[in-house]
């Protein structure tokens, strides 16, 4: 299971101190298979580690049909980051897919945690400049031409989602039907 500190010490050199704070400022929390971790609506609070388990992040739109935008897995931050910096209404739900562990902290203790050490504004952005680089390179393979492209390029980029997620969700994912993704996968 991945941990905070493995997690942090791959990213940045992470001391004693800050390390203690961390443990000070964040809970763990177990959460069950299909609940909602954040609810489309919802101002999100928290900001988190996934360190065992996946979720799929939806949006639901006006005629309540659902498009799945993304899947986390071990290792990956869970936070609705619009929401969470600015006290904004989420635009999208957080679900789990499996049974999940995440390591949580709340708006307040995190923004004192940057106060007493401003040097994680860094590493906060240059995590931000990676999520934002990776949604976009979702974005480019999810509007390739034709259902096998971005069936392909899933598999090529994120092998865990074929391993771990169910196929309705991954229909969902690549804006495909389940029987076009049954008859993609049926050609390998």
């Amino acid at each position: 299971m991945v941990t905070i500190h493995n997690w942090l010490k791959d990213l940045v050199n992470v001391t004693d101190e800050e390390l203690s704070v961390i443990n000070e400022i964040t809970e763990t929390t177990f959460i069950n298979a299909n609940e909602i971790i954040l609810k489309q609506g919802q101002v999100s609070n928290r900001i988190g580690l996934l360190l065992q388990g996946t979720t799929r992040t939806i949006f639901t739109d006006n005629d309540g049909n659902e498009k799945i935008l993304a899947f986390m897995f071990e290792g990956e931050p869970l936070a609705v980051i619009d929401s969470f910096l600015n006290r904004i209404p989420s635009s999208v739900s957080s679900i789990t897919i499996e049974p999940s562990t995440i390591i949580w902290t709340d708006y307040e203790r995190y923004t004192s945690f940057l106060n007493k050490f401003p040097r994680y504004n860094t590493f906060m952005l240059s995590a931000l400049a990676k999520w934002f680089a990776d949604g976009k390179n979702r974005m480019e393979y999810l509007h390739k031409n034709s259902a096998k492209e971005k069936y392909d390029m899933m598999c090529k980029l994120h092998p865990k989602i074929i391993e771990r997620v169910p196929l309705m969700y991954i229909a969902s994912y690549l804006g495909i039907t389940q029987h076009t993704l049954s008859r993609i996968r049926s050609k390998k």
